[in-house]
């Protein structure tokens, strides 16, 4: 079963987050304790105008459990909600002004994807429900929502070292067009025409 997501899937869901974006998530929550950093994740996924909001989440669960999300919205919107997520996670750094001032415009500079397409922040599939189809079934999803926002075309980054993802995305029709440094990582720019 495809759904949208709600509150009580945040910490499954936070969880996930954590597996697609890797440390990328201390970035973003400007924390490098993890249960802080995931703290500050669930909230920024129970905040609206932010990123990992549950208003661009899509879940999968089969017998009632969560084992899978993906979360994705218009790449266009990406600034918007970077600062959504720079207001959210400015009130729990705890580091200087200077560091968290440096922080907060490498966020709002970070630029994954084009603005006219409909961009895959993160897709996260439990590891016993992964190549059983839960991720085609949520990029389906977003295919979908894409398509109904007026969108022709949807994009992710796989990071450069990960050839299983990036050889799954392959096979999910996906492709290559560029890559991209990211916050200090480097990634394939994907995208999919639809």
């Amino acid at each position: 079963m495809i759904r949208a997501a709600k509150s009580e899937d945040q910490h499954i869901v936070v969880l996930m987050i954590h597996t697609a974006i890797e440390d990328l998530v201390n970035v973003f929550t400007g924390s490098w304790e993890m249960k802080q950093a995931l703290a500050t994740m669930a909230e920024l996924y129970n905040t609206e105008e932010t990123r990992f909001s549950k208003e661009h989440c899509t879940i999968a669960q089969r017998d009632g459990v969560v084992v899978g999300s993906i979360i994705a919205y218009p790449a266009k919107e990406m600034y918007r909600l970077n600062a959504g997520v720079v207001r959210v996670m400015k009130d729990k750094f705890t580091g200087t002004a200077d560091e968290l001032d440096l922080l907060q415009r490498q966020i709002m500079a970070s630029k994954e994807a084009f603005d006219d397409e409909y961009y895959i922040d993160s897709l996260a599939v439990l590891p016993v429900y992964r190549g059983k189809g839960v991720g085609k079934e949520l990029i389906k999803e977003v295919t979908s929502q894409a398509k109904a926002a007026g969108y022709d075309k949807v994009s992710l980054l796989a990071d450069i070292t990960n050839e299983s993802a990036y050889n799954v995305y392959l096979k999910l029709g996906f492709v290559q067009d560029c890559e991209m440094d990211v916050l200090g990582h480097s990634y394939r720019h994907m995208t999919k025409i639809i």
